[in-house]
Protein backbone atom coordinates (compact mmCIF):
# COMPACT_ATOMS: atom_id res chain seq x y z
CA UNK A 1 0.00 0.00 0.00
CA UNK A 2 3.06 1.98 -0.24
CA UNK A 3 1.62 3.96 -3.55
CA UNK A 4 -1.49 5.75 -1.59
CA UNK A 5 -0.39 9.04 -0.19
CA UNK A 6 -0.62 9.94 3.53
CA UNK A 7 -3.60 12.43 4.95
CA UNK A 8 -3.34 16.07 5.25
CA UNK A 9 -2.35 16.71 8.76
CA UNK A 10 -4.80 17.56 11.23
CA UNK A 11 -4.65 21.16 12.13
CA UNK A 12 -5.71 22.08 15.77
CA UNK A 13 -7.01 25.65 15.94
CA UNK A 14 -7.23 27.30 19.37
CA UNK A 15 -10.56 28.37 20.10
CA UNK A 16 -10.66 31.45 22.30
CA UNK A 17 -12.72 31.79 24.99
CA UNK A 18 -14.92 34.78 24.72
CA UNK A 19 -14.46 34.74 28.76
CA UNK A 20 -10.99 35.64 28.24
CA UNK A 21 -11.29 38.25 25.41
CA UNK A 22 -14.93 39.69 24.90
CA UNK A 23 -14.53 40.86 21.87
CA UNK A 24 -13.40 37.14 20.00
CA UNK A 25 -15.81 35.54 18.65
CA UNK A 26 -15.81 31.95 16.75
CA UNK A 27 -14.19 32.56 13.24
CA UNK A 28 -15.34 35.77 13.08
CA UNK A 29 -13.43 39.32 13.66
CA UNK A 30 -13.36 40.68 16.65
CA UNK A 31 -15.82 43.40 17.26
CA UNK A 32 -14.74 47.01 17.14
CA UNK A 33 -14.16 48.98 20.73
CA UNK A 34 -16.83 50.82 21.97
CA UNK A 35 -16.71 54.73 21.14
CA UNK A 36 -15.59 57.29 23.80
CA UNK A 37 -18.13 58.67 25.03
CA UNK A 38 -19.72 62.40 23.91
CA UNK A 39 -17.82 65.04 25.88
CA UNK A 40 -20.42 67.22 28.05
CA UNK A 41 -20.89 70.15 26.59
CA UNK A 42 -19.62 73.42 27.86
CA UNK A 43 -21.24 74.88 31.10
CA UNK A 44 -21.56 78.70 30.38
CA UNK A 45 -19.09 81.18 31.86
CA UNK A 46 -20.91 83.54 34.85
CA UNK A 47 -18.05 84.61 36.28
CA UNK A 48 -19.11 87.66 39.06
CA UNK A 49 -18.60 90.89 37.32
CA UNK A 50 -15.36 92.42 38.92
CA UNK A 51 -12.74 95.62 38.57
CA UNK A 52 -9.77 94.29 36.95
CA UNK A 53 -8.22 98.22 37.23
CA UNK A 54 -8.44 100.58 40.53
CA UNK A 55 -10.40 103.42 39.07
CA UNK A 56 -8.06 105.91 41.73
CA UNK A 57 -4.90 104.89 39.27
CA UNK A 58 -6.78 107.71 36.72
CA UNK A 59 -6.66 110.49 39.12
CA UNK A 60 -3.68 112.89 40.13
CA UNK A 61 -1.11 111.49 42.44
CA UNK A 62 -1.24 113.54 45.50
CA UNK A 63 -5.66 113.26 45.29
CA UNK A 64 -5.28 109.45 44.70
CA UNK A 65 -2.57 109.12 47.24
CA UNK A 66 -5.83 110.66 50.04
CA UNK A 67 -7.68 108.35 48.87
CA UNK A 68 -5.36 105.54 50.05
CA UNK A 69 -4.19 104.16 46.90
CA UNK A 70 -0.36 103.48 46.70
CA UNK A 71 1.70 102.18 43.80
CA UNK A 72 1.82 98.73 42.58
CA UNK A 73 4.73 96.86 43.88
CA UNK A 74 5.09 99.12 47.01
CA UNK A 75 4.26 97.63 50.33
CA UNK A 76 3.76 99.16 54.23
CA UNK A 77 5.70 101.42 55.29
CA UNK A 78 5.09 103.89 52.68
CA UNK A 79 7.45 106.84 51.91
CA UNK A 80 5.94 109.77 53.88
CA UNK A 81 5.03 112.74 51.69
CA UNK A 82 8.05 114.42 49.83
CA UNK A 83 8.40 118.18 51.83
CA UNK A 84 9.02 119.58 54.79
CA UNK A 85 7.65 118.67 57.55
CA UNK A 86 6.28 115.68 56.31
CA UNK A 87 9.57 114.26 54.87
CA UNK A 88 11.27 114.79 58.57
CA UNK A 89 8.67 111.58 60.10
CA UNK A 90 10.66 109.33 58.60
CA UNK A 91 13.95 109.79 60.95
CA UNK A 92 11.47 108.77 63.45
CA UNK A 93 11.11 105.20 64.48
CA UNK A 94 7.74 103.99 63.28
CA UNK A 95 6.24 103.63 66.24
CA UNK A 96 6.72 107.39 67.55
CA UNK A 97 5.39 108.19 63.97
CA UNK A 98 2.02 106.03 64.92
CA UNK A 99 1.73 107.75 68.15
CA UNK A 100 1.98 111.24 67.43
CA UNK A 101 -0.65 111.18 64.44
CA UNK A 102 -3.23 109.10 66.37
CA UNK A 103 -3.12 111.92 69.00
CA UNK A 104 -3.00 114.64 66.29
CA UNK A 105 -5.66 113.01 64.53
CA UNK A 106 -8.47 112.47 67.31
CA UNK A 107 -7.70 116.14 68.65
CA UNK A 108 -8.31 117.70 65.53
CA UNK A 109 -11.19 115.34 64.26
CA UNK A 110 -13.25 115.41 67.51
CA UNK A 111 -12.30 119.38 68.06
CA UNK A 112 -13.35 119.53 64.29
CA UNK A 113 -16.78 118.05 64.76
CA UNK A 114 -17.33 120.23 67.64
CA UNK A 115 -16.39 123.10 65.82
CA UNK A 116 -18.98 122.49 62.98
CA UNK A 117 -21.88 122.08 65.39
CA UNK A 118 -21.47 124.68 67.37
CA UNK A 119 -20.93 126.78 64.32
CA UNK A 120 -23.86 125.33 62.25
CA UNK A 121 -26.01 125.07 64.46
CA UNK A 122 -26.41 127.48 67.39
CA UNK A 123 -29.75 127.46 69.91
CA UNK A 124 -31.17 124.54 67.86
CA UNK A 125 -31.26 122.19 70.94
CA UNK A 126 -28.16 119.98 69.21
CA UNK A 127 -25.26 117.98 71.47
CA UNK A 128 -21.99 119.48 70.80
CA UNK A 129 -20.71 116.08 69.82
CA UNK A 130 -22.27 112.39 69.63
CA UNK A 131 -20.42 110.88 72.09
CA UNK A 132 -19.53 107.39 70.24
CA UNK A 133 -17.50 109.43 68.36
CA UNK A 134 -15.00 109.14 70.57
CA UNK A 135 -14.84 105.35 70.27
CA UNK A 136 -14.68 105.74 66.32
CA UNK A 137 -11.79 107.91 66.51
CA UNK A 138 -10.17 105.54 68.12
CA UNK A 139 -10.35 103.10 65.22
CA UNK A 140 -9.97 105.89 62.75
CA UNK A 141 -6.58 107.43 63.81
CA UNK A 142 -5.00 104.51 65.68
CA UNK A 143 -6.34 101.06 64.02
CA UNK A 144 -6.59 101.94 60.77
CA UNK A 145 -6.39 98.74 59.06
CA UNK A 146 -8.83 96.94 60.92
CA UNK A 147 -12.00 96.26 58.58
CA UNK A 148 -14.35 98.37 61.19
CA UNK A 149 -12.44 101.53 60.89
CA UNK A 150 -12.55 101.54 56.69
CA UNK A 151 -15.13 104.00 55.40
CA UNK A 152 -17.99 101.48 54.86
CA UNK A 153 -17.86 100.49 58.53
CA UNK A 154 -17.16 103.95 60.09
CA UNK A 155 -20.19 106.72 58.59
CA UNK A 156 -22.62 103.53 57.05
CA UNK A 157 -22.44 101.67 60.60
CA UNK A 158 -23.11 105.04 62.53
CA UNK A 159 -25.71 105.51 60.35
CA UNK A 160 -27.45 102.51 60.56
CA UNK A 161 -27.20 102.37 64.11
CA UNK A 162 -28.93 106.22 64.46
CA UNK A 163 -31.89 105.40 62.38
CA UNK A 164 -32.62 101.95 64.18
CA UNK A 165 -32.20 103.70 67.60
CA UNK A 166 -34.30 106.03 66.62
CA UNK A 167 -36.80 104.53 65.31
CA UNK A 168 -37.44 101.78 67.78
CA UNK A 169 -37.41 104.91 70.05
CA UNK A 170 -40.40 106.64 68.40
CA UNK A 171 -42.49 103.75 68.92
CA UNK A 172 -41.80 103.22 72.16
CA UNK A 173 -42.38 106.71 73.31
CA UNK A 174 -46.02 106.06 72.04
CA UNK A 175 -46.21 103.33 74.86
CA UNK A 176 -48.81 104.08 78.34
CA UNK A 177 -45.67 103.50 80.52
CA UNK A 178 -42.74 105.75 78.66
CA UNK A 179 -40.93 108.18 81.15
CA UNK A 180 -37.70 109.29 80.46
CA UNK A 181 -35.75 110.74 83.29
CA UNK A 182 -31.96 112.07 83.34
CA UNK A 183 -30.82 109.52 85.65
CA UNK A 184 -32.04 106.18 87.20
CA UNK A 185 -35.30 107.02 89.82
CA UNK A 186 -37.23 104.46 91.77
CA UNK A 187 -39.70 102.29 90.21
CA UNK A 188 -37.46 102.76 86.98
CA UNK A 189 -38.32 98.76 85.81
CA UNK A 190 -41.82 100.04 85.87
CA UNK A 191 -41.35 102.41 82.84
CA UNK A 192 -40.50 100.83 79.14
CA UNK A 193 -37.75 103.15 78.96
CA UNK A 194 -34.77 100.28 79.89
CA UNK A 195 -36.53 98.24 77.48
CA UNK A 196 -36.34 100.67 74.47
CA UNK A 197 -32.65 100.63 75.37
CA UNK A 198 -31.87 97.17 75.04
CA UNK A 199 -33.79 96.69 71.76
CA UNK A 200 -32.55 99.57 69.95
CA UNK A 201 -28.95 98.44 70.45
CA UNK A 202 -29.70 94.84 69.49
CA UNK A 203 -31.59 96.26 66.42
CA UNK A 204 -28.85 98.43 65.13
CA UNK A 205 -26.46 95.64 65.13
CA UNK A 206 -28.51 93.42 63.47
CA UNK A 207 -28.84 95.82 61.05
CA UNK A 208 -25.54 96.69 60.68
CA UNK A 209 -24.02 92.92 60.38
CA UNK A 210 -27.32 92.48 58.05
CA UNK A 211 -25.61 95.59 55.72
CA UNK A 212 -22.12 94.66 56.17
CA UNK A 213 -21.18 98.11 58.25
CA UNK A 214 -20.20 96.27 61.38
CA UNK A 215 -19.34 99.25 63.82
CA UNK A 216 -18.93 99.17 67.42
CA UNK A 217 -19.31 102.39 68.18
CA UNK A 218 -22.82 102.50 66.52
CA UNK A 219 -23.96 100.11 69.39
CA UNK A 220 -23.17 103.37 71.39
CA UNK A 221 -24.68 105.81 68.74
CA UNK A 222 -28.22 103.51 69.31
CA UNK A 223 -28.12 103.71 72.96
CA UNK A 224 -27.35 107.81 72.74
CA UNK A 225 -30.94 107.97 70.62
CA UNK A 226 -32.94 105.60 73.01
CA UNK A 227 -31.55 106.44 76.78
CA UNK A 228 -30.30 110.10 76.24
CA UNK A 229 -32.56 112.79 76.62
CA UNK A 230 -30.92 114.83 74.81
CA UNK A 231 -30.52 112.01 72.17
CA UNK A 232 -34.14 111.74 72.62
CA UNK A 233 -35.50 115.14 71.99
CA UNK A 234 -33.16 115.30 68.63
CA UNK A 235 -35.16 112.35 66.99
CA UNK A 236 -34.64 112.27 63.31
CA UNK A 237 -32.41 114.94 63.51
CA UNK A 238 -29.54 112.81 64.95
CA UNK A 239 -29.44 110.62 61.91
CA UNK A 240 -27.84 113.61 59.79
CA UNK A 241 -26.02 115.18 62.70
CA UNK A 242 -24.01 111.39 62.79
CA UNK A 243 -23.81 111.17 59.03
CA UNK A 244 -22.55 114.96 59.48
CA UNK A 245 -19.94 114.03 61.85
CA UNK A 246 -19.10 110.66 60.46
CA UNK A 247 -18.14 112.28 57.05
CA UNK A 248 -16.26 114.90 59.12
CA UNK A 249 -14.03 111.99 60.46
CA UNK A 250 -13.23 110.31 57.67
CA UNK A 251 -12.45 113.07 55.70
CA UNK A 252 -9.77 114.22 58.22
CA UNK A 253 -8.57 110.42 58.85
CA UNK A 254 -8.34 110.14 55.43
CA UNK A 255 -5.90 113.55 55.39
CA UNK A 256 -4.14 112.73 58.49
CA UNK A 257 -3.10 109.25 57.97
CA UNK A 258 -1.58 109.40 54.66
CA UNK A 259 1.20 112.18 55.41
CA UNK A 260 3.25 109.48 56.91
CA UNK A 261 4.20 105.63 56.05
CA UNK A 262 0.43 104.64 56.60
CA UNK A 263 -2.15 104.69 54.61
CA UNK A 264 -6.16 105.04 54.41
CA UNK A 265 -8.20 103.61 53.62
CA UNK A 266 -7.47 99.83 53.09
CA UNK A 267 -10.46 99.54 51.12
CA UNK A 268 -13.56 101.55 50.38
CA UNK A 269 -16.60 98.82 50.21
CA UNK A 270 -15.60 95.38 49.83
CA UNK A 271 -11.84 94.12 51.30
CA UNK A 272 -12.30 90.94 48.42
CA UNK A 273 -13.95 92.93 45.23
CA UNK A 274 -12.20 96.46 44.46
CA UNK A 275 -9.89 98.20 46.32
CA UNK A 276 -8.05 95.52 47.89
CA UNK A 277 -4.78 95.65 49.94
CA UNK A 278 -2.55 93.73 48.46
CA UNK A 279 -1.16 91.03 50.42
CA UNK A 280 2.52 90.30 51.01
CA UNK A 281 4.91 87.31 52.00
CA UNK A 282 7.92 89.29 52.91
CA UNK A 283 7.79 90.81 56.52
CA UNK A 284 10.03 93.27 57.36
CA UNK A 285 11.16 95.04 61.17
CA UNK A 286 9.00 98.20 60.42
CA UNK A 287 5.88 96.04 59.59
CA UNK A 288 5.97 93.85 62.66
CA UNK A 289 6.54 97.37 65.29
CA UNK A 290 3.67 98.77 62.87
CA UNK A 291 1.71 95.57 63.65
CA UNK A 292 2.12 95.75 67.57
CA UNK A 293 1.80 99.58 67.94
CA UNK A 294 -1.81 99.10 66.67
CA UNK A 295 -2.60 96.12 67.83
CA UNK A 296 -3.03 93.70 64.75
CA UNK A 297 -2.73 90.05 64.90
CA UNK A 298 -1.43 89.75 61.65
CA UNK A 299 2.26 90.76 62.69
CA UNK A 300 2.20 87.59 65.10
CA UNK A 301 1.39 85.06 62.42
CA UNK A 302 3.85 86.51 60.26
CA UNK A 303 6.38 85.78 63.22
CA UNK A 304 4.94 82.39 63.50
CA UNK A 305 5.74 81.01 59.89
CA UNK A 306 9.72 83.00 60.07
CA UNK A 307 9.87 80.85 62.99
CA UNK A 308 8.79 77.76 61.29
CA UNK A 309 9.34 78.11 57.61
CA UNK A 310 12.80 78.96 55.53
CA UNK A 311 12.99 81.79 53.48
CA UNK A 312 15.04 81.70 50.37
CA UNK A 313 18.67 84.17 50.11
CA UNK A 314 16.58 86.92 48.35
CA UNK A 315 13.96 87.26 51.71
CA UNK A 316 14.51 91.04 53.59
CA UNK A 317 15.66 89.33 56.60
CA UNK A 318 19.50 88.00 56.16
CA UNK A 319 20.60 84.70 57.01
CA UNK A 320 22.36 85.75 59.95
CA UNK A 321 19.39 87.32 61.13
CA UNK A 322 17.32 84.13 60.39
CA UNK A 323 19.86 82.07 62.47
CA UNK A 324 19.16 84.27 65.47
CA UNK A 325 15.52 84.42 64.66
CA UNK A 326 15.60 80.54 65.17
CA UNK A 327 17.58 80.46 68.06
CA UNK A 328 14.94 82.49 69.58
CA UNK A 329 12.56 80.42 68.45
CA UNK A 330 14.28 76.96 69.50
CA UNK A 331 15.05 78.70 73.52
CA UNK A 332 10.86 80.46 73.57
CA UNK A 333 9.43 77.34 71.95
CA UNK A 334 11.00 74.48 74.41
CA UNK A 335 9.32 71.86 75.77
CA UNK A 336 6.69 71.90 72.33
CA UNK A 337 7.38 70.52 69.20
CA UNK A 338 8.14 72.51 65.97
CA UNK A 339 5.01 73.99 64.29
CA UNK A 340 2.68 73.65 67.32
CA UNK A 341 1.82 76.53 69.84
CA UNK A 342 0.26 75.39 73.21
CA UNK A 343 -3.00 77.05 74.20
CA UNK A 344 -1.19 78.95 76.95
CA UNK A 345 1.46 80.74 73.88
CA UNK A 346 -1.51 81.19 72.19
CA UNK A 347 -3.85 82.64 73.86
CA UNK A 348 -1.65 85.29 75.42
CA UNK A 349 -0.26 86.22 71.72
CA UNK A 350 -3.65 87.09 71.15
CA UNK A 351 -4.42 89.18 74.39
CA UNK A 352 -1.35 91.04 73.76
CA UNK A 353 -2.07 91.31 70.27
CA UNK A 354 -6.22 93.15 71.14
CA UNK A 355 -4.05 94.89 73.60
CA UNK A 356 -1.86 96.46 71.34
CA UNK A 357 1.27 95.54 73.75
CA UNK A 358 4.71 94.45 71.77
CA UNK A 359 6.32 92.80 74.63
CA UNK A 360 6.06 89.90 71.99
CA UNK A 361 8.16 92.02 68.93
CA UNK A 362 10.62 93.70 70.97
CA UNK A 363 11.53 90.46 72.06
CA UNK A 364 11.69 89.40 68.39
CA UNK A 365 13.29 92.56 67.29
CA UNK A 366 16.18 91.89 69.70
CA UNK A 367 16.68 88.54 68.61
CA UNK A 368 16.86 90.37 64.67
CA UNK A 369 19.84 92.55 66.29
CA UNK A 370 21.90 89.47 67.52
Amino acid sequence: MSGIAPPPPVVQRHRVSTHDNPYATNGHAPAPAPAPPAPAPAKPNHARLTWHRDVREYLPSILRRFLGYREAGTKAPFAPLPFPPFSWIARLPLKYEVWLLSFVGSFVGIALIEIVMIAGFPDEGMIMIVASFGASAVLSFATIDSPLAQPRHLVGGQVVSALAGVAVTRLFRHASGYRLDETTVSGGLGHVVWINGALAMAAALLAMQVTGTTHPPGGATALIASVLPAGVAMSWRLVYIVLISGLLMLGWAMIINNVGRRRYPTYWLSGDVVFVKATHDRVTRDELHMAAVEGRSDGFAQMDRIMSNPVPEDEKLSRRSMGSLRSFASRSQRGRTPRSRSPTTQDASRMAAVEGRNDRFAQMDRALSQ
